[in-house]
């Protein structure tokens, strides 16, 4: 080791260094850096990373898992006192600022492991934003990652860690070939190529790759067919394939993929609108929430609570209980056609008008600020009508 790094022009701290053997025999080895003896480690802590002997990258996402939680909770805990907590946007803003560079330290070395499915510690990284939003929007677990990504424009943190590796491996293809960078990389192809079941670095993006139909960015040289635009593109196909599919309208689809396909028809932001979203206009936070439950399905309408129940009830009995009509007391019923909220369209006629029968229309128009007004007056009607009601 030391004729390695003289080689190199490094020299070697030799009271912060120790030996970590990866994948070895198991017999016992002596390594020298002149007449000193190095010490030998089962693992060693390098720039905030753990890297073990067994070669797997376990104990370092093990770390990384626990300082997200923690740092999660922090954020939380830290700026209470200062009513961050009431601003949806800042909220969001410090979430991104405090908490993904923490779970995203070192994604460019680990992220290849999140193909094809993500290891428990990546997972528990990843649940953490789900929990974090969740937790800020008061959602139901019935409502799925892919509608919460979906309503707040948010990239899911595996596809921002393959990002980081992509750009890496950027990095990597414009280094000069003889550097010990470029060699350390053919050297790891040449692994992925030989023993596929290794499972290193280079093999892990092979199957990303591959699973998104792309052919590797390998060769014996090193990095030959990016792609990164291509790659970019495929992830998000593969983020939307859960749309695919869908029933055409959400009072028929079948029942197992009925909430999907009430977002997706009826609340789904259009792709070519520039609209700004809701959830950025200045409000309090228990309007946002309320509108955002509404928006996800994560509100007590009747068609929720009548799917949420043990038993659930069948579809076509989940009325509205506030008018006479026996209809479906579902998002669209209540918006466009209950007579116990007649007296609020009428004060947002101009919006009714301009959406003209039509849902997604209606919930993305122009002018967010007097349709969060709308809906807010019809959620809080009903509510106030049900505590009447009950009592």
């Amino acid at each position: 080791m030391n004729h390695f790094c003289v080689g190199l022009g490094l020299v070697i701290s030799t009271t912060k260094t120790e030996v970590v053997v990866f994948n070895g025999p198991g017999t016992a080895s002596t390594w020298r850096v002149g007449t000193l003896v190095l010490p030998q480690s089962a693992s060693f802590e390098y720039l905030g990373l753990i890297f073990h002997e067994s070669g797997t990258m376990s104990y370092a996402l093990q770390r990384l898992a626990h300082n997200a939680v923690g740092a999660s909770a922090q954020l939380r805990a830290k700026f209470r006192g200062l009513l961050c907590q009431q601003s949806f946007p800042m909220m969001r803003r410090l979430f991104d600022a405090l908490v993904l560079p923490t779970v995203s330290y070192g994604s460019e070395v680990w992220g290849p492991f999140c193909s094809p499915t993500l290891p428990r510690d990546i997972k528990k990284m990843a649940d953490v934003q789900i929990a974090f939003f969740r937790q800020l929007c008061r959602l139901k677990r019935s409502v799925t990652p892919a509608v919460i990504f979906r309503e707040l424009s948010e990239m899911p943190w595996v596809h921002r860690w393959w990002n980081q590796v992509i750009g890496f491996m950027h990095r990597l293809s414009n280094m000069p070939e003889d550097t010990i960078h470029a060699e350390i990389l053919r050297d790891n192809i040449a692994d992925a190529q030989e023993h596929p079941s290794y499972g290193n670095w280079a093999g892990g993006i092979v199957k990303q790759y591959s699973r998104l139909g792309m052919v590797s960015p390998f060769s014996s040289s090193g990095i030959t067919c990016l792609n990164s635009l291509g790659f970019q593109a495929n992830m998000k196909g593969l983020l939307c394939r859960v749309w695919d599919g869908l029933h055409v309208s959400p009072r028929t689809a079948p029942s197992k993929r009925a909430k999907l396909c009430t977002y997706f028809a009826w609340f789904l932001r259009p792709s070519q609108l520039k609209t700004v979203p809701y959830f950025e206009l200045p409000m309090p936070i228990s309007r946002v929430r309320l509108l955002m439950q509404f928006r996800m399905g994560s509100h007590a309408l009747p068609v929720e609570q009548g799917r949420l129940a043990k038993p659930a009830v069948p579809r076509h009995l989940r009325r509205c209980t506030l008018c006479g009509t026996r209809a479906l007391g579902d998002e669209r019923h209540f918006v466009f056609d209950c007579p116990h909220f007649a007296h609020i369209r009428r004060q947002f006629r101009s919006l009714y008008q301009d959406a003209d029968g039509t849902m997604q229309c209606f919930v993305w128009h122009k002018d967010q600020k007097a349709v969060c007004h709308c809906l807010a007056a019809i959620l809080n009607v009903a509510d106030d009508s049900n505590k009447d009601a009950s009592s």
